[in-house]
C-alpha cells in the first residue's frame, strides 16, 4: 500500500465484501437448519409419514461440521469487526491530524479507486461499490471526535470478545475440522488489544485541544492481513 488512505478503503471495502459473505453463510445455516427441522420434528414426520415409511430417526445431535459452520461464521464477523475499527481508527487519526491526505498531480483519489477495485467489476454479485459509495459510508465529518474513538473502542473490545468466544469453542472441535489454528488466532487476538492500547493512548493525547503528535505506524507483524496502527 502507499498510505494511510489506500489502507482505509481497502478495509472499508473489505468490510462490505465480508457483510455479504456472513449473510450468505447465514442463509445457508438457516437453510439446513431448517432441514434439520424438518427430519427430527415428529408433527413434521408424521404428516410425511407415508414418504418415509414412518421410520424412527435418531435424536438430533450437532456435529462437529455444523460447530465449525458456527465457528467459521463468527470468524468472519471478527474479521469485520476489525476492519471497521482499523477504519475509524485512521479516521480519528485524521481527525487528530496526525497523518495527512496526500495530493496528486496526475491522478485522484476517486481514479485510484477505481483501478484498485476494478477486478469486482467482473462479479454480479455482491454489486461493486463506487467512490461516492465509499465517500458516503466513511464521512464521519458530522461524528465528534469524543463519539468516534469511543465507537472505535467499542469495535475493538467486540474483536476480542469475539476472539475469546472463537478460542472456547475451538477447544470443543477435532482440530482436523479447524480452519484457524491457535498461532492464527494468538496473531488477531494481539491485533485486537494492540489497536485497543494504541487507540487509548491517541485518546489521551487529544484530551487538549484535538491534536495529537507523533509517528503512526502500520505493523503487520501480527497479522498478515490486519493491521496494529501504532504510535511512537
Amino acid at each position: 500500500y502507499s498510505g494511510h488512505h489506500d489502507l482505509s478503503t481497502a478495509f472499508w471495502y473489505r468490510d462490505f465484501l465480508l457483510a455479504s459473505l456472513l449473510n450468505t453463510v447465514q442463509l445457508i445455516k438457516n437453510s439446513k437448519r431448517v432441514s434439520k427441522e424438518f427430519i427430527y420434528n415428529p408433527q413434521l414426520r408424521g404428516i410425511f409419514g407415508k414418504q418415509n415409511g414412518n421410520k424412527e430417526v435418531e435424536n438430533e445431535t450437532i456435529t462437529d461440521d455444523e460447530l465449525q459452520e458456527d465457528i467459521d461464521a463468527m470468524i468472519i464477523g471478527l474479521k469485520r469487526s476489525l476492519c471497521r475499527g482499523i477504519v475509524r481508527f485512521i479516521t480519528a487519526l485524521n481527525q487528530a491530524e496526525m497523518v495527512k491526505k496526500r495530493t496528486f498531480e496526475f491522478t485522484s483519489f476517486e481514479k485510484r479507486f477505481q483501478k484498485q477495485f476494478e477486478p469486482f467489476l467482473a462479479l454480479a454479485q455482491p454489486p461493486p461499490l463506487s467512490y461516492d459509495d465509499f465517500r458516503e459510508g466513511s464521512d464521519f465529518s458530522n461524528v465528534s471526535q469524543a463519539d468516534l474513538l469511543s465507537s472505535t473502542s467499542d469495535c475493538f473490545k467486540k474483536c476480542k470478545e469475539m476472539v475469546d468466544n472463537i478460542s472456547n469453542q475451538m477447544n470443543t472441535i477435532d482440530k482436523r475440522y479447524s480452519t484457524l489454528n491457535k498461532e492464527e488466532l494468538l496473531g488477531l487476538t494481539k491485533t485486537c488489544v494492540g489497536n485497543s492500547v494504541f487507540l487509548m493512548k491517541l485518546t489521551q493525547q487529544v484530551c487538549g485541544n484535538g491534536k495529537a503528535k507523533g509517528e503512526v505506524e502500520f505493523d503487520f507483524k501480527n497479522n498478515n492481513q490486519f493491521c496494529t496502527i501504532k504510535m511512537n
